[in-house]
């Protein structure tokens, strides 16, 4: 890849820039060793793996995002597939292995805490509310947010904070301003209206007593096929836990297994001399393969291809698609269970919307289009079960969070600390570019349609075949059969 046309092309337009002339023999390769995927802006919902990975030429090179929840994980995944340009925040970043690390200090002042979505948010609903209540996923929302503000703001372009500085500032902030945990159980228990809930008219205290007053209005078989559903999900939510404990042991296994692998790649390329990395590999193009739950791949053009290198990237390739393939298998069992036990949201969604239309008592007459019945029994889902006589909140733990501390700036004291980080020697921005292996589409969505249409098809075969062959019996049976012996 290096040579001598190629060097005097790069000594040609360093000239250019620079004004000045350059002797091509000051002009040489810089052996980048190591490669992270990083983001020009916050991301609150969804963040880069921390981890450094060896640039070993292989042809790919995955890159693993991690999300809040399931549930915006799925969301991330389907923007990739229909609007991956949006990604084009995301940038490489290169670096040496003989890079070591550095340390600076961080702080933390009270419009760090201020300055983010969610406080903001929170400070503004609960005005009159010196103490507030979170959910675990809205505290982890809120301590990840105001830490990856903190991150950027502490952390020039080129320098990488170490794979725990993130959770290093969230658990600062934790004991800074989770005072508390509680437990909530009973529908009536006034510590509600002090807990934040993104849309309040889905607030599980609420939706208990919404869905308690639409069972009560429906016959005997509507009220089991409602009590059936959230019995089921139930049932699916212990299968969930059990998967996601499961699914983060394997992914901490994945980082584990690349921090072992930089480590040894490590301590063999310091030895190597930078005279040896002439044979170097350039950026083609960007892939995104979401099979396994949302994953970046770029692709390279390779020129290295000694029999060493082929089975390091064999090896690679084949850990991380075992990896990415148990990570699908256990989101594809996941999903089909998840389907089974709800599938039937959409036809009795319609039939409690009717029958509360046409309920003779004009005083319960409640109207309710089967959209929003359907959303209704969607978002109460996870956070409202059947007792066997009626519906109850999950019982939730709570966080216990000191609003009055975000808005007392005066006796508010800075806090310090020193973080751990690299530099790298080399951004690069990701291009979305056309791809024959990269066409955007919804597998799932598109897989269900042709099942559908399959479906009719087949349905509508075996009437015709049915009627063809009742037809052809009734002809038969007029027919007298006729011999004639030789």
């Amino acid at each position: 890849m290096w040579n001598d046309k190629v060097q005097n092309e790069v000594v040609k337009h360093l000239n250019d820039i620079v004004g000045h002339e350059i002797k091509s023999n000051r002009v040489t390769v810089i052996p980048l060793e190591k490669v992270i995927l990083a983001s020009k802006i916050p991301t609150t919902d969804y963040s880069p793996s921390p981890v450094w990975t060896n640039y070993d030429k292989s042809k790919t090179i995955w890159f693993y995002m991690s999300c809040n929840d399931r549930k915006i994980c799925d969301e991330l995944a389907n923007q990739m597939r229909s609007n991956p340009n949006q990604f084009d925040h995301l940038k490489l970043l290169y670096s040496l292995s003989s890079q070591t690390s550095q340390t600076k200090q961080t702080t933390i002042r009270i419009d760090s805490l201020t300055s983010g979505q969610m406080v903001s948010t929170l400070l503004q609903k609960f005005e009159n509310k010196n103490e507030i209540f979170l959910t675990a996923n809205d505290e982890k929302k809120m301590l990840t947010e105001t830490a990856t503000n903190i991150r950027m703001d502490t952390f020039d372009d080129y320098e990488v904070g170490s794979p725990n500085t993130e959770s290093q500032i969230s658990d600062i902030l934790k004991g800074m301003l989770v005072t508390s945990k509680a437990t909530i159980t009973k529908q009536s228990d006034k510590m509600w209206d002090s807990v934040f809930w993104n849309d309040d008219n889905y607030r599980p205290d609420k939706t208990t007593k919404t869905l308690n007053e639409i069972i009560n209005k429906m016959d005997k078989e509507t009220q089991k096929k409602l009590a059936d559903m959230f019995q089921k999900a139930e049932k699916q939510s212990e299968i969930t836990e059990k998967l996601t404990s499961s699914n983060k042991e394997e992914e901490r296994k994945g980082e584990e297994q690349v921090r072992r692998k930089n480590q040894s790649k490590d301590a063999n390329e310091n030895e190597r001399k930078r005279s040896q990395a002439t044979d170097q590999v350039n950026p083609a193009a960007i892939k995104l393969d979401l099979s396994g739950g949302g994953k970046f791949a770029v692709d390279y053009n390779n020129t290295h291809n000694t029999e060493q290198e082929n089975e390091k990237s064999g090896r690679a390739k084949t850990n991380s698609d075992e990896y990415g393939r148990k990570l699908e298998n256990k989101e594809k069992i996941q999903h089909n269970f998840d389907l089974s036990s709800w599938d039937d949201v959409d036809r009795i969604s319609s039939t409690i919307s009717g029958k509360m239309a046409k309920d003779s008592d004009r005083s319960r007459r409640v109207e309710k289009s089967k959209e929003e019945m359907a959303k209704l029994l969607q978002e109460s889902k996870n956070h409202v079960q059947w007792d066997g006589e009626k519906f109850v909140p999950k019982p939730m733990q709570l966080s216990r969070i000191n609003l009055a501390k975000f808005r007392d700036s005066q006796s508010f004291q800075d806090r310090n600390d020193r973080v751990r980080y690299t530099t790298a020697e080399l951004s690069a921005p990701i291009k979305i570019m056309e791809h024959s292996e990269l066409t955007v589409t919804d597998e799932w969505n598109n897989l269900k349609d042709e099942f559908k249409e399959t479906q009719k098809e087949l349905v509508k075969t075996r009437a015709d075949l049915t009627k063809n062959l009742d037809g052809l019996s009734s002809k038969l049976k007029g027919i007298v059969p006729f011999f004639k012996i030789i």
